[in-house]
């Protein structure tokens, strides 16, 4: 079986995505093909555009990393030498897919780095951004995301070309030629890269709900007061709740009732008669639920009704040693 190896060209701005390109990189190198471009070139005169040009003729697929700037202006036309590759490969016909930097991780960049967004020629990079956006393109919100979006864009590519690729010399018998689109690899590399990105996503999510819980309650007999119940954890209310959230659309009021019982429960010295919860709390209680993914909601008709997300399913799988649902 011969396996040909394909040659991505990668095309983006230099100072701003430097860590970008060198994760595309090991993602093309990890899926068994070649990359180029990269450092080999800095746009800056006609001949190396000249150079490039050759390079991406040689080249099986035309890769872009779109982030926050236009790039270099070449004087003729008055566009970046970036635009200007990757209209050249739209003439020569190569593949194209693009990799494009969304604006929270944009953002977050901006936090650690100068030189993220576009200054001089913002009308120049709106205006390519959104001829690239009518290609084929995986938008990302954090490096890791790259390496995800590269694989699958060349399963998909690999599947709707016929690639003349590389094969190694070695393996050429008599002059004959086999193509051989063999996508399982890439496949398997997909799937271990979102089940660690999955992995790690319950990881944070389950060090955010081992905080203690505070609720307070109102005593009936006024002249008790407020009362304090500390819950062991937010993922111990959530396991809880989660056997009614299933195969069911509990209405906020009945959430709120489960979560009061479920919470009452937890202190033994009180009568269930002689607390009053206060709503806030539960409120709050519901809301960081919401916001880790843990759980949906959606309006009907006024009124909000609740369910467990295919996260917390695979938050409650993972941790009893369950395989986690892709």
């Amino acid at each position: 079986m011969i396996k040909r190896k394909l040659q991505v060209f990668i095309s983006s701005t230099y100072l701003d995505l430097k860590e970008e390109r060198q994760a595309a990189v090991e993602a093309i190198l990890g899926a068994g093909h070649i990359p180029a471009g990269m450092e080999l070139f800095k746009a800056g005169n006609n001949s190396q555009l000249t150079t490039i040009k050759k390079w991406i003729n040689q080249s099986d697929i035309y890769m872009l990393i779109l982030g926050g700037r236009y790039g270099t202006i070449e004087e003729n036309s008055q566009k970046s030498y970036t635009q200007l590759e990757y209209e050249y490969a739209i003439t020569k016909n190569i593949p194209i897919f693009a990799v494009v930097l969304s604006d929270v991780f944009l953002k977050q960049k901006a936090l650690e780095e100068s030189y993220i967004y576009e200054e001089q020629y913002q009308k120049k990079y709106d205006d390519f951004k959104e001829n690239v956006k009518t290609k084929m393109i995986k938008e990302v919100n954090e490096i890791k995301d790259i390496q995800i979006g590269i694989y699958e864009s060349l399963k998909e590519l690999q599947e709707e070309n016929q690639f003349s690729g590389w094969i190694p010399g070695n393996l050429i018998n008599d002059n004959l030629f086999v193509r051989i689109e063999n996508i399982n690899d890439i496949d398997k590399e997909i799937k271990l890269l979102k089940e660690r990105k999955m992995k790690l996503k319950i990881d944070k999510a389950c060090e955010v709900m081992s905080q203690k819980v505070i609720v307070h309650c109102v005593m009936r007999n006024k002249d008790c007061g407020i009362k304090t119940i500390e819950i062991t954890s937010l993922l111990e209310i959530f396991l809880d709740i989660s056997t009614y959230l299933q195969n069911k659309n509990l209405s906020a009021f009945r959430l709120k009732r489960i979560l009061k019982n479920i919470v009452i429960l937890r202190d033994v010295t009180v009568k269930h008669s002689e607390l009053k919860i206060v709503q806030s709390d539960l409120d709050k209680i519901i809301y960081q639920l919401s916001i880790l993914e843990l759980i949906w909601s959606d309006r009907e008709h006024f009124y909000l009704r609740y369910g467990i997300s295919r996260f917390g399913y695979n938050v409650i799988k993972y941790i009893y040693g369950d395989e986690i649902v892709l």
